[in-house]
């Protein structure tokens, strides 16, 4: 039930105010409270009960709200925003406003026209939006002074409002800033509005006086105000109210408490107290949903601004079309950047008109400058927090990163003829370009630059124009490809050259001075220079442009920021004008014209194929000119290479590689970061195929790409890989895990891969590798060393431990000048040690302050070092101690690597076709290990090289059948067995330390009939097993034999066997054996004795035996007797000693012996003589391998040959055809060499 009550006010001057009061609570009225933090709703009627509590918020502090939408509107002076959130709590809050950092107040809301206000103290305006935040407009009227408190009228389209600086007073104004007028003056500290639209009174709450008061605003002048509730000013703090049909709600601060009076003040009492420091209370009154205005009709494109009856429509973004409905983009208008935003602005004729022309394009990180291209409409502009380059999409205003990585990019500039942008960097110093793509990309000056700023291009004429802020500040002019460079202005006004903007036409350049606040102008080549205007006040000039008669600069002043112009006329400045609103955010940047109507022709560029796929095309004035992207430079006319030098470097989300010079600090972008999904660590490149690895330890991966950044996993299952090492000859790659606490090697495909140390392991970090010398180095930060092995893991040895070390983390080899260099990021160190041996190691400590060396490498002469600390790659010359920034990273720099095509040869025993193993090679110092992971690796399987041979034995003699297998090669893998079978039953077992050379040998003394059959040998490992042929042993009677002419000496393992060479070759038989004790080194025999003369072959003692006794006996022991000769006729034994090395003879009787030759005696290794031509021949080894001769007394010595073979190894006479035999162990050929009457000639 409602009752109409009418209740009358008697105002100052005997006027009555009656009111019109239609009590009752429909059904969801409800007071919303705000406090820190929250909003609550409490539902009218029922206050002991709060409904809902919207939580999450800041500090929401005015309310309104949409009961059409069921939302609450609110304004959050922390937050800096205008907001509103579903007041059920069913999805987060919407912000209304984030173009920049705001200072809002007030907020109300127009139900009927569907707009939402609110004042911003900051800027001194109130502003409208719709309530999806899309279009956001200032009311256009004068400056309000800092307004507060707000109300609307959405019938009439009025606004009041309340100031916040005293004398305080209480204005109203039209939608469209048209009728201001004041409706209370000389206030005091007003905290609240509340306007009864229908009787058309408006209250006010005053927190300084502590009273409610209400005027009525129907007429053409407004009532005197009147006090509606006055409380003591000790008792209660009044900071807020809000109507409800028949009350006033209002807030004591004091007590937290929300009151209710009725709209004649009296009754009075709590209605809500349980809240904590409200700062609004709004009555939600839910048949607030209809009602018509003079909007409720039209059907406006953006804005609809009533007024009374009338109603216009308005645009946020653009300017009306011919219909008074449309908004449209104009053709031209200024484009700038504010502090995360780029706007647009109206130019009109009078200079700017400070209307957005487009919708602000938001939520950027900080862009700095900005351009365009005429031909797209795309926007492009630098971010410097973000490091990048940065493209919008005209339609469908996608952000998309063109160039990411970038330290500190300042100045851009579009060349839609090329399809290029321009940019300075301020902090790595240079001028580079890139493709739209960003798939290309180049530093084209990096060289006597010092804080680039700001960059404009000149396309009629093909030049760029930049400013710098260095020690020696200047404008300089280049064409586009960075030749013909020139300063064009320098000079003692000219300090921070700020912002440069070209008049082509007029033949123009115009610049700011941030320092001197000054604005000037010359001709393009620099002549005429002149001050155009001089700057008063605290004005911070930065970017510039020119258009028609009007140059428009922004401005950082007061960190508030201004946007201004000043008119030309004749040449001269006529008009100053600048302004802080709209809100141009903390120091505004970069300004550009933005004309639409430009379309320029097409250019060569534009034509497919102009320039390779690697280059970039450059319209010049007179045509085109293609460079090659990122750091490579150019090869055919078309193709661009990868520079012979670079260096690597991640902060562990991106690759990047820089070209480098060992005398430059200069930095070349070689190609576009490579970004991963992990952490990169570690880095390595393979020029032979062209592709970088890196080591990611939170996937536990090592990665392969190409510079394009196709990449693909090569290694996986993982831990902790921090170490890698490209071995670029046998085609692998060594890798730590200090995790695992493994050495290990995959090949370069990912393919094979085995694990080569696990033990004595503490944190393995870095790696190097040489593998011309089969050798690897690391570092080991748990036990504090740095050790080498070879690089199949074997012959460990530690190079320095904990009393050079502490914490080594980086390595690096030069392997030219065999040094090795370590960081260690305990000690802030690099250190140097001597592979040769030749010098102690070194240590250096940093080389600057603060630097703290972590991940190494070097090339010619400079260390390279990325530093945790100072968040940078640094060079540091090795020589000369002085170190460098060469690049500042985002994140914290870890790997670091050179690549120097100089140091990337030689070769080992793995160069050609794996070393012949099947899946890894290993080289070794002097060779190659074969290593394997899977079980059908041919070379990893037991193999037998020959098999035993058919033996025909006499009864009660010795025979011994040998299983030569294949050489025991193979990293970690030694032959577990080798079975002897006898008719397929195993006779004996031979394990791998009873192998003499690769071999297995099965010996039967006293043959009988039971050792007829046939054997085999059967040699196993944990790869497989392989059976060999099998060899008969037929046994025949004992029988006397007789020792004849035809049977040859053969020394084996523990025994020199005499064998018959009149059987048949499909079985031997030997006529006689001698067991000995140890090797043999030379041997000979003597007919007539029946005599066998040999050495030794672990001491070089001479020892003879007689066939019939079979026993050794030492004829004497000289010094080291390595070849030997038997003279039948003179009964003299030849011999060669090996300290001192000298030819000599002995009688066999050892009554006498002597030296025959004595000087110049080098490592002889085979000597032959023939008694019946008197001559002796020897073989010489080492690296110059030649055969000599002299006579048998040591004269007429002269040298054969020296370069017919390549390896002689073996020298045996055929006196009767008067022949020395040669074998070749290079090509495997035995040659004859004819002798006679001492000629000697090849046959």
């Amino acid at each position: 039930m409602q009752l109409t009550v009418l209740s009358c006010l008697l105002t100052t001057g005997c006027i009555v105010i009656c009111i019109s009061i239609v009590e009752g609570i429909e059904t969801g009225d409800r007071l919303l409270v705000s406090e820190a933090g929250q909003i609550n709703s409490v539902l009218l009627g029922d206050p002991a009960a709060i409904d809902v509590t919207l939580t999450g918020l800041h500090h929401p502090e005015s309310l309104d709200y949409d009961a059409r939408e069921e939302r609450v509107i609110f304004t959050d002076t922390q937050q800096h925003v205008v907001a509103s959130k579903p007041l059920n709590g069913s999805e987060g809050t919407r912000k209304l406003t984030d173009t920049e950092p705001h200072s809002p107040k007030g907020v109300a809301f127009d139900w009927i026209s569907q707009l939402v206000f609110f004042s911003d103290m900051k800027y001194q305006v109130i502003v409208m939006c719709t309530p999806d935040g899309r279009y956001t407009k200032p009311v256009d009227f004068t400056s309000p002074a800092h307004p507060g408190a707000l109300a609307v009228d959405p019938h009439r389209g009025l606004i009041y409002w309340a100031t916040t600086s005293y004398p305080n007073r209480i204005a109203q104004v039209f939608y469209s800033g048209k009728g201001k007028r004041t409706v209370a003056r000389d206030l005091k500290l007003i905290t609240g509005l509340a306007l009864d639209d229908e009787q058309q009174l408006l209250y006010w709450s005053d927190g300084e006086l502590n009273q409610i008061l209400v005027v009525n605003v129907s007429g053409s002048v407004p009532s005197q105000p009147h006090i509606v509730l006055q409380s003591p000013p000790s008792s209660v703090h009044i900071v807020g109210l809000s109507l409800s049909m028949s009350s006033i709600y209002w807030i004591d601060q004091n007590s937290s408490t929300i009151y209710r009076s009725s709209r004649d003040g009296l009754d009075s009492m709590p209605y809500f107290n349980r809240t904590q420091n409200p700062y609004a209370v709004s009555v939600y009154n839910s048949s607030r949903k209809g009602g018509q205005n003079a909007c409720s009709f039209k059907n406006c494109s953006q804005l609809c601004l009533t007024e009374m009856s009338k109603s216009s429509c308005a645009c946020a973004y653009g300017i009306l079309d011919a219909d008074g409905v449309t908004c449209k983009t104009p053709d031209t208008y200024l484009l700038m950047v504010t502090n995360h935003t780029i706007r647009g602005f109206v130019i009109d004729q009078s200079g700017l008109y400070l209307q957005d022309a487009i919708e602000p394009i938001k939520g950027l990180t900080k862009p700095v400058d900005v351009d365009y291209d005429p031909l797209t409409g795309n926007i492009y502009y630098s971010d410097p927090v973000g490091k990048a380059l940065f493209e919008v999409d005209a339609t469908t205003r996608r952000v998309r990163a063109v160039l990411r990585n970038l330290a500190h990019p300042e100045g851009i500039a579009v060349d839609w003829s090329s399809r290029v942008l321009y940019y300075t960097d301020y902090t790595s110093n240079i001028i580079g370009v890139v493709s739209y793509s960003g798939d290309h990309f180049k530093t084209i000056i990096s060289s006597g630059l010092d804080q680039p700023r700001d960059i404009v291009l000149d396309h009629k004429n093909g030049m760029m124009y930049w400013t710098d802020w260095g020690r020696v500040p200047k404008i300089e002019m280049a064409d586009k490809t960075g030749a013909g460079r020139k300063a064009i202005v320098i000079g003692p006004t000219l300090r921070w050259p700020n912002g440069i903007t070209l008049d082509v036409d007029a033949d123009k350049l115009y610049w700011v001075d941030a320092y001197t606040d000054r604005m000037e102008v010359c001709n393009l080549n620099g002549t005429g220079r002149r001050l155009l205007y001089r700057f008063r006040g605290p004005i911070h000039p930065f970017s510039v442009v020119v258009y028609n008669k009007t140059i428009f600069f922004s401005d950082w002043i007061n960190k508030a920021g201004s946007l201004g112009y000043i008119s030309v006329s004749g040449g001269r400045s006529i008009t100053f004008q600048n302004t802080t609103y709209p809100p141009f955010g903390n120091r505004p940047g970069g300004l550009v014209i933005y004309d639409s109507t430009q379309q320029p022709a097409m250019t060569q560029c534009a034509v497919e194929g102009v320039c390779g796929d690697d280059q970039l095309c450059l319209q010049q004035a007179q045509g085109v000119e293609c460079i090659c992207k990122y750091g490579l430079f150019a090869g055919t006319t078309k193709d661009c290479e990868v520079p012979d030098q670079f260096v690597l470097f991640t902060d562990g989300r991106e690759v990047r590689a820089m070209t480098v010079s060992s005398r430059s600090t200069s930095l070349v972008e070689l190609f576009k970061p490579l970004p991963s999904e992990g952490k990169v660590t570690a880095l390595e490149y393979d020029a032979v195929d062209g592709l970088i690895y890196w080591s990611d330890t939170e996937d536990g991966t090592i990665i392969r790409s190409t510079i394009e950044g196709q990449s693909e996993v090569v290694l996986s299952n993982l831990s902790n890989p921090e170490g890698l090492a490209v071995d670029w000859i046998s085609r692998n790659i060594y890798y730590t895990d200090d995790d695992l606490n493994v050495i290990g090697v995959v090949s370069l495909d990912g393919q094979y891969t085995v694990v080569l140390i696990n033990k004595d392991l503490q944190q393995p970090r870095e790696i190097a590798v040489d593998p011309v010398n089969g050798l690897m180095y690391w570092t080991d930060w748990g036990i504090k060393k740095i050790e080498q092995a070879t690089m199949a893991g074997e012959q460990r040895r530690y190079l320095l431990d904990s009393k050079s070390v502490q914490a080594p983390t980086g390595l690096a080899l030069d392997r030219q000048e065999r040094k090795l260099y370590w960081a260690d990021k305990a000690l802030d160190s690099i250190g140097e040690y001597d592979l040769t041996g030749a010098s102690t190691p070194k240590t250096y400590k940093a080389p600057k302050v603060n630097l703290h060396p972590f991940h190494l490498a070097q090339y010619d002469g400079v260390a390279y070092f990325s530093d945790q600390n100072l968040m940078g790659v640094y060079r540091w010359g090795i020589r000369d101690k002085v170190a460098y920034r060469m690049v500042r990273t985002r994140l914290k720099p870890l790997g670091v690597a050179v690549y120097d095509a100089g140091r990337i040869n030689g070769s080992n025993a793995c160069s050609f076709d794996k070393g012949g193993c099947s899946q890894l090679c290993l080289p070794v110092p002097g060779g190659r290990k074969c290593a394997c992971m899977n079980d059908d690796a041919a070379d990893c399987m037991p193999g037998i090289v020959e098999s035993p041979n058919p033996v025909v034995a006499q009864e009660s003699s010795k025979v011994t059948f040998r299983c030569l297998l294949k050489p025991v090669d193979v990293l970690g893998v030694t032959y577990l067995s080798v079975t002897w079978l006898l008719n397929g039953t195993v006779v004996k077992t031979v394990y791998s330390a009873d192998l003499v050379n690769d071999a297995a040998y099965l010996a039967i003394t006293n043959v009988n009939d039971s050792h007829a059959g046939n054997y085999m040998c059967n040699v196993t490992n944990r790869y497989g097993s392989k059976m060999s042929q099998s060899a008969l042993l037929t046994v025949i009677p004992r029988q006397s034999l007789k020792v004849q002419d035809g049977f040859i000496l053969v020394s084996d393992s523990g025994v020199i066997r005499g064998i018959d060479l009149v059987s048949s070759p499909a079985s031997t038989v030997d006529l006689f054996d001698i067991s000995v004790m140890s090797s043999v080194a030379a041997l000979d025999y003597d007919v007539s004795s029946q005599t066998v003369f040999w050495s030794q072959g672990t001491n070089g003692t001479m020892l003879q035996s007689g066939l019939s006794s079979k026993a050794e006996s030492a004829i004497f022991k000289p010094n080291g007797v390595y070849a030997l000769a038997v003279d039948w006729i003179g009964r003299h034994v030849f011999y060669v000693e090996s300290n001192p090395t000298a030819i000599s003879l002995s009688s066999m009787d050892l009554s006498y012996s002597l030296v025959v030759i004595g000087e110049d005696i080098q490592q002889v290794d085979t000597l032959v003589v023939d008694p019946l031509s008197g001559l002796m021949f020897w073989l010489v080894l080492g690296p110059s391998s030649k055969i000599e001769k002299a006579t048998m007394s040591g004269e007429d010595r002269s040298t054969v040959f020296s370069t017919l073979f390549r390896q002689p190894v073996a020298l045996a006479f055929d006196r009767v055809r008067k022949r020395v035999c040669v074998a070749d162990g290079y090509s495997g050929v035995v040659s004859e060499l004819f002798y006679w009457f001492g000629c000697v000639c090849y046959v």
